[in-house]
């Protein structure tokens, strides 16, 4: 696989995932171990001569130990641990001096949760024993080797040496191999030893490299980049050693980098630092280096983050500050192709975060461009290219067009002097699969604002299936707190187009000048709406199309329905349920505390004529 241009984010994806998907160089994780005592012993270790050889999809260990009983006869029971994500291996035989033990001498102890492979060696007094180890362990995904010899320590004093020589698909040395602990050990070809005497085992050898599959794709990328210094070639090479989304998290198993998550020491990060560094001095003064500049501080700017990177729309508006013009109207094709990337970067991200229209539309800006290099033809007959990266494109753009919902009708009350006590909206939802999971939504989002924002209430309840209410409370005489505290639902909600921020908003000015509206005109807006969609879609459907016809294998017909079809049908639905929508929604004025005051008004008169009729009969009664 080669990657000729860097904006096709889409193949990017294809190859990173396919790369994690190949299973790269086997790896023992941590659980092997050296043989080990299952209760005290008065067994010697005195050498241990142990080979690692990695090979393609599996690990083989041969460990030779020499020991010495240093008292009187014994029995001694004695087991490897296969514990931690090591799991049985595939093949073991156990030698005692050069003579293997039967299978059924060797059992297994099910009690415990190492699922040790026990066995029993006599030794005679005062004998010295050789015990040969050998197993393989079949590919476990992961690019880092644990072997726990801290278990030696179980033995009487220290070990008296050990050799180790590990033996790795490729040359140990970096960027293929990144760390080893402890220190002291040499390496040679694609070798590593350790010559340890009189050694107290008080940490593991620990072992990280590069998956191999993956070394080798980004070694190309590495090469071609140091050898003509482009920056679109660093850019090319950079963007393989990040997550997917450069500035976000590095992803788990089957998403590109998921080995990442492996390592246990700082050897891949450095690593990545290292080369961030280079490559964004080679890019200087350009797009790439732009971006570059954005992933290493997502990364690096704070102690914690080389993993978890930061969430893509926390710096969205510097990123788009820092293109500009550029965005709309790229200058040079070096420019263009990053903007493309850029664009695949917004179409993904946005999610819930925008109008979804942005999201299509960058999308479909990001498919011109890719039209433009032509590059989805590499991708070929390779495994499993019917998953690409489109689904990710949509798999966040199915919750309802909440800058779209309108209400059908606005009920003011007012108290007796004429105050706003509570707005209340009834939203008339659209006839959607997701209605319930929208009201759920929604449900949630009046809790995070009931618990996040004191003094400010929204109250949420359902009406028949395809409506809800809504209802802000304003505080009394304080209509400047009720505007700072609805200013702080996009921080809570992580948007700005819910429905609980867009409409207490637009009221806002009239409640604070005390004034009633009569009616809310939305024609306007939902016209707008309207284009937009019908412009995404034009977008969207032309674009890609266009693209998918010329693709004549069939697996990319099956991708280009899911990705057209389920974007298009939802942008229908939406433009559908917004004609529907009324130009100008009614507003009704209720004033429950006027209608208090004239039931007491009503009660006052009725007592004053009783007494009236009481004091008239006691009148005539004493006149007889």
């Amino acid at each position: 696989m080669k990657k000729a241009v860097i904006i096709l984010l889409i193949l990017f994806f294809m190859f990173s995932f396919l790369s994690s998907a190949k299973a790269d160089v086997g790896a023992i994780a941590e659980g092997s171990a050296n043989v080990t005592p299952v209760n005290s012993t008065q067994i010697t270790l005195t050498k241990e001569n142990l080979e690692i050889n990695f090979f393609y999809n599996n690990a083989g260990v041969d460990a030779l130990f020499y020991m010495k009983n240093t008292g009187d006869k014994i029995d001694q029971k004695m087991g490897f641990p296969f514990g931690g994500n090591a799991g049985y291996p595939s093949y073991m035989a156990v030698y005692v001096n050069g003579e293997k033990l039967a299978e059924s001498a060797i059992t297994e102890n099910d009690s415990n949760s190492e699922m040790w492979k026990i066995f029993t060696v006599p030794f005679g007094k005062n004998e010295e024993k050789t015990i040969r180890v050998k197993y393989t362990v079949q590919d476990l995904f992961a690019p880092t080797f644990t072997y726990l010899i801290k278990t030696g320590s179980t033995w009487k004093g220290s070990i008296g040496e050990l050799n180790t020589t590990i033996t790795l698909p490729d040359e140990a040395k970096p960027p293929f191999f990144l760390k080893a602990i402890p220190s002291g050990y040499s390496t040679k070809g694609k070798t590593i030893v350790y010559h340890l005497k009189n050694y107290e085992p008080n940490e593991n050898i620990l072992i990280e490299f590069l998956p191999l599959d993956f070394y080798k794709e980004m070694e190309k990328l590495r090469e071609t980049a140091y050898k003509t210094n482009k920056p679109e070639d660093w850019y090319d090479y950079l963007k393989e050693l990040l997550p997917l989304d450069i500035v976000g998290p590095y992803g788990s198993r089957n998403v590109h980098g998921y080995f990442v998550n492996e390592y246990k020491t700082d050897g891949y990060k450095n690593f990545v630092q290292s080369e961030l560094k280079k490559g964004i001095d080679a890019c200087k003064d350009t797009a790439y280096g732009k971006i570059l500049n954005i992933a290493y501080a997502a990364h690096f700017d704070e102690e914690d983050t080389f993993i978890s990177g930061v969430l893509v729309m926390k710096d969205f508006s510097n990123i788009e500050n820092i293109f500009k013009d550029e965005l709309e109207n790229p200058k040079t094709k070096e420019v263009e192709r990053v903007v493309a990337y850029y664009y695949w970067w917004k179409a993904n991200a946005l999610g819930g975060m925008a109008p979804k229209y942005e999201s299509f539309n960058a999308l479909a800006k990001f498919i011109k461009y890719a039209e433009k290099y032509i590059l989805f033809d590499e991708c070929r007959g390779i495994n499993n290219v019917e998953i690409v990266a489109y689904s990710p494109f949509f798999s966040d753009c199915t919750p309802i067009f909440e800058e779209f919902i309108y209400p059908k009708e606005v009920s003011v009350t007012k108290d007796v002097s004429d105050k706003v006590r509570s707005v209340r909206f009834d939203f008339q939802l659209p006839h959607d699969a997701l209605l319930e999971q929208y009201k759920r939504y929604m449900q949630d989002d009046a809790k995070k604002i009931s618990s996040g924002i004191s003094e400010l209430t929204f109250d949420f309840e359902s009406g028949d299936s395809h409506t809800f209410f809504m209802t802000c409370t304003v505080p009394q005489d304080n209509l400047a707190l009720l505007e700072s505290k609805i200013e702080k639902i996009p921080q809570i909600l992580g948007t700005e187009h819910s429905p609980f921020y867009v409409y207490p908003k637009a009221f806002l000015e009239d409640l604070k000048e005390n004034s009633l509206l009569t009616e809310f005109n939305v024609k306007n807006n939902r016209e707008n709406a309207i284009l937009q969609l019908e412009k995404a879609e034009e977008e969207i459907d032309g674009n890609v199309t266009d693209y998918w016809r010329r693709m004549e294998d069939g697996m990319y017909s099956n991708t280009y329905k899911g990705v057209i079809e389920i974007p298009i049908e939802y942008i229908e639905r939406n433009k559908y349920f917004l004609k529907e929508v009324p130009d100008k929604i009614p507003i009704e004025l209720i004033e429950e505390k006027k209608a208090f005051t004239n039931k007491v008004l009503f009660i006052l008169i009725t007592l004053i004529a009783t007494v009236a009729i009481l004091s008239a009969i006691f009148i005539e009664r004493r006149k007889r």
